[in-house]
């Protein structure tokens, strides 16, 4: 049986266990902040409405779900804003170094490079960053009046004025990101007539794991529910990532992959 040393605060009263020796008796307590043995935590008087303790006794009262159930939602409400606030100053920023010419500043030829070398994304990305900042400025838009919705989202609008702002970010806040861009399609009287092909593929339990993590990963930055359309995202960025490769690299790629 492992043993578990429990040490005091020096107040004495907040019993605690080092972080470094948590296992199966400690857990995380919010309130104290610190990793507390099991029979501590069953023992608080704080316990009935404390979601740590629920998660491990599975014990939580439906008034207590219901306070939970709002404290995450408020809770996600809250990153999802954070989430845009970042990206909305983080084309600011970048079109401040593309402006100023900053990126030679550091050592870099162009934003592309800048963009790729120093923070791991690609040119496109950064480029659409921009845009909805810029799309954003000719409309009079703040980053208020559209914040809460995607860059996903917000990289497919067409060229924003005060006289049609308001439809097009009510269909934004609507609209999933396939439906969005086909409207945008519409408006411009671009409405794909492609004719539909239908492909089908069979994997062995492990490969579809893969492939489902792929999908699902595309699905959550895209912002979009069309598989097809995830499929398509992950083939660009394959083809952008190994479509320049050099003899030497498709081979080392071969060795890896080359004989399924």
């Amino acid at each position: 049986m492992t043993k578990v040393e429990v040490t005091y605060n020096k107040d004495k009263l907040n019993p605690v266990v080092d972080a470094e020796k948590e296992n199966s008796q400690t857990l995380w307590c919010p309130k104290k902040e610190c990793y507390i043995h099991r029979k501590i935590c069953n023992a608080c008087p704080d316990n009935a409405s404390c979601h740590e303790y629920a998660k491990f006794s599975g014990k939580l009262s439906e008034e207590n779900r219901r306070k939970r159930a709002v404290a995450l939602d408020q809770e996600i409400e809250s990153l999802k804003t954070s989430i845009f606030d970042s990206y909305y100053v983080l084309g600011e920023m970048l079109r401040e170094i593309r402006e100023g010419i900053y990126y030679k500043e550091l050592g870099y030829q162009s934003l592309d490079e800048y963009a790729e070398k120093r923070h791991g994304f690609r040119y496109r990305k950064a480029a659409y960053l921009i845009a909805i900042v810029e799309n954003c400025e000719a409309a009079d838009l703040t980053k208020e009046d559209v914040r809460g919705i995607e860059w996903s989202k917000m990289k497919e609008l067409p060229e924003l004025t005060e006289e049609n702002r308001a439809e097009w970010l009510k269909k934004a806040t609507e609209m999933s990101v396939e439906d969005l861009k086909n409207e945008v399609k519409k408006s411009k009287g671009e409405e794909s007539k492609e004719k539909k092909i239908f492909m089908s593929f069979s994997f062995d339990v492990s490969q579809k794991e893969i492939v489902d993590r792929a999908l699902d990963l595309a699905a959550k930055l895209t912002g979009s529910d069309v598989r097809s359309y995830h499929l398509q995202v992950l083939a660009e960025e394959f083809i952008s990532t190994y479509g320049t490769m050099d003899e030497a690299s498709i081979s080392r790629f071969n060795d890896m992959y080359g004989d399924e």
